[in-house]
């Protein structure tokens, strides 16, 4: 109780860019990326050292087609549910200074 177990990090914006010079419009990325990280390998043996990989990603690419939509889950071939809750509830950074739907 209290221990972080698990980070979802999510990206907006710019996902991927295909090299620095000269990159056109083709070349970059766009949408929206949320990668949940489980902090359990590096804590039950055997243990895991260093940078730990997502055990889960979704991916959803700029545009209107559904296919646009990436799920990505590291796993055996098993169910499993997964219930994600927070304590506390407190207003977000963007409420906190101030900015809008439209700002």
């Amino acid at each position: 109780v209290g221990e972080a177990v698990a980070e979802f990090r999510i990206s907006v914006g710019e996902l991927k860019r295909e090299g620095i010079d000269n990159c056109s419009d083709e070349d970059v990325e766009l949408g929206m990326r949320g990668e949940l990280t489980s902090f359990f390998p590096a804590r039950q043996p055997p243990l895991v050292y260093g940078a730990l990989e997502p055990c889960c990603m979704i991916t959803i690419h700029n545009g209107e087609s559904s296919k646009l939509t990436q799920w990505m889950v590291k796993t055996s071939n098993t169910k499993t549910s997964l219930k994600l809750m927070g304590e506390n509830p407190m207003d977000s950074e963007r409420v906190e200074t101030g900015l809008t739907d439209f700002s």
